[in-house]
C-alpha cells in the first residue's frame, strides 16, 4: 500500500499540473481518521491543497490513533497547515460515561479526556481471554 502512496507523491511532486487536474474533478477533499495518516499521505494532501487548490478538511481524534506502527503520528494535527485554515476543536468526550473517561485517562496519560455530560454507569470491566479459555476480570 505504501508503494501506491509513494508513487502518487512522486507524480504530484514532479508534475504539479496533475493536482490541478484532480481539482477539476474533486474540488473538495475530506480526510476522516486523520490521526491515522502517515507522513507521505499528509504530504499528498498538502500538495493537493497548495498546488491544486483543493479545499481540504480533516477530521479525527488524536486519542484514537492506532496506526503508529505504520507511521501515523497524531501530533500532525498541530503541524498540518494550509491557507485559510479554520480549526474547530471538540475537547469534550460526548459519547462515554465518566467511568469510561476515567479509564481512558489512566491508559493515555498524554491526552486528557473531559466529559461533556456528567453521566455515570457501572464501572467498565476489562476482560482478558476468551469465553472458552478462561476469563480474568481486572
Amino acid at each position: 500500500m505504501m508503494m501506491y502512496f509513494f508513487f502518487s507523491y512522486q507524480i504530484l511532486k514532479q508534475k504539479p499540473f496533475v493536482a490541478k487536474i484532480l481539482f477539476s474533478k474533486f474540488p473538495y477533499l475530506v480526510i476522516d481518521e486523520f490521526q491515522d495518516c502517515n507522513p507521505i499521505q499528509i504530504e499528498i494532501f498538502k500538495i493537493l491543497g497548495l498546488e491544486g487548490g483543493v479545499t481540504t478538511g480533516v477530521v479525527g481524534d488524536s486519542s484514537q490513533s492506532i496506526y503508529k506502527f505504520q507511521g501515523a503520528d497524531y501530533t500532525q494535527f498541530g503541524t498540518f497547515n494550509l491557507p485559510n485554515v479554520h480549526e474547530y476543536k471538540l475537547i469534550e468526550n460526548r459519547r462515554s460515561s465518566n467511568e469510561i473517561i476515567e479509564l481512558l485517562n489512566s491508559i493515555r496519560t498524554d491526552i486528557s479526556q473531559v466529559p461533556y455530560r456528567n453521566v455515570s454507569f457501572e464501572k467498565p470491566k476489562i476482560i482478558i481471554g476468551g469465553y472458552d479459555i478462561g476469563v480474568k476480570k481486572v
